[in-house]
């Protein structure tokens, strides 16, 4: 799945070219994906529109592991990667994909304990195409809400679909891995990772 946020009227389209279509990520968009941080807020915005998408579609108890990654239990189901063209020091455009397991049952060895489908989660049969319509019109109404300036609306549903928030967690920055709590993320996007050597640090 596509999702993209472009200078050229918007394209939206699964890698099968399931659905085609112009739609409100067209021209004007771009300038509200012109930073980093408004950058992070799209991909937590595709975040809670595929989870609250998939939740609804399959009954699963899907949640976001911070910040693109979409789980059931411990198991991964599915993830997102933002890429940005850079112009100078502003974002030109940005495009997320979203890769997510529909129908798998079989996992090589090295995967089966960490990853799932929608089908293992759910038990059902779930056609790739209707998935794909869910989370694409999912996505439209809380993309339509971000550029309406409803972020803080968007962040709070991404906070209650965390599996993140209250854990112990390790991230690597720069190289570096960190270690410590996950205590909130912030109104950038940020997770707030109080450290465990004392003090906090802000992680994108």
């Amino acid at each position: 799945l596509l999702l993209e946020v472009a200078r050229d009227p918007g394209e939206v389209g699964s890698l099968e070219q399931i659905v085609h279509r112009g739609g409100p990520l067209g021209k004007g968009t771009v300038g509200e994906v012109g930073s980093v941080v408004e950058v992070a807020r799209l991909t937590i915005t595709t975040a809670v529109a595929a989870c609250e998408a998939l939740r609804e579609i399959s009954g699963a108890d899907v949640r976001i592991k911070w910040p693109n990654d979409l789980l059931v239990g411990q198991c991964k189901l599915g993830g997102i990667l933002t890429e940005l063209s850079m112009d100078q020091e502003s974002v030109s455009y940005a495009v997320v994909g979203l890769g997510l397991n529909v129908a798998n049952c079989d996992f090589p060895p090295e995967l089966a304990d960490i990853a799932t489908s929608l089908k293992l989660a759910s038990g059902r049969d779930l056609r790739r195409a209707a998935v794909v319509r869910a989370v694409l019109e999912s996505f439209e109404r809380r993309y339509d809400e971000l550029l309406a300036g409803g972020f803080d609306s968007i962040l709070a549903s991404f906070k209650d679909l965390s599996n993140v928030i209250g854990r112990e967690v390790e991230v690597t920055l720069g190289g570096e891995s960190l270690r410590g709590l996950a205590r909130d993320i912030d109104a950038d996007g940020f997770l707030l990772l109080e450290l465990a050597g004392g003090g906090f640090k802000r992680v994108l």
